[in-house]
């Protein structure tokens, strides 16, 4: 393989190379809860913000559940594992009555939702009361492609309560994935178009080596 070849070689390697770290890479996102009951789930959350432009309520009677779905499906096979965090904001009617929430972190398929992990508390006084539970840590949380990222919350109390959905985002309800997850859906536009091109130049190649070899 003379030097032009190996430096082809070498740019298609590395603008493959390149848009592959793309599709894997790890950081931390906050999805947001919204009242909007677009898409799969009863209601949608999003990367973006609550969408909300007042203070508003999704109640929840005994025994009700709601499921929260992402506005967009994975995009490829992904694995969520590891240490999710929730800021949630629960508004009950009557301050001195308890109430017991459950929330499901798991995916949602059609209409099937599959739990990775769950967290249940019971809260007592108080009007506003700010959950941020721990334990949402699975070990494995397989998402593939077509299916939705999604939670569900269970009013398990008697006593009816409503999920706050606040306009600043600082201060509304949201999930945060892992910092070791990868990046909701995957791959992004950006790296869509990056695999293209890297795609495209080694197909140029090989057919270009082969008409050379022919002659």
């Amino acid at each position: 393989m003379n030097v032009k070849k190996s430096a082809l070689v070498i740019v298609i390697a590395a603008v493959l190379l390149s848009s592959m770290v793309g599709m894997v890479s790890a950081t931390s996102q906050d999805w947001y809860l919204t009242s909007s009951t677009t898409g799969p789930g009863d209601y949608q959350m999003q990367k973006s913000g609550s969408g909300a432009t007042e203070t508003e309520y999704v109640t929840l009677a005994k025994d009700v559940v709601k499921v929260w779905a992402a506005d967009s499906a994975a995009l490829g096979a992904i694995d969520m594992q590891g240490s999710w965090s929730t800021h949630m904001i629960i508004n009950v009617a009557n301050p001195d009555n308890s109430v017991t929430v459950k929330m499901e972190l798991g995916k949602l398929s059609g209409t099937s939702f599959t739990t990775a992990d769950s967290v249940e508390e019971t809260f007592t006084g108080g009007s506003y009361r700010l959950w941020t539970p721990t334990g949402l840590d699975p070990e494995s949380f397989p998402i593939s492609s077509s299916e939705y990222l999604a939670i569900r919350i269970t009013n398990n109390a008697t006593q009816t309560f409503s999920v706050t959905i606040y306009p600043n985002s600082e201060e509304t309800t949201y999930i945060t994935t892992p910092a070791s997850s990868p990046v909701y859906p995957v791959p992004e536009l950006s790296t869509i178009m990056l695999t293209c091109i890297g795609m495209l130049m080694l197909g140029g190649f090989v057919v270009y080596s082969r008409r050379r070899n022919n002659k």
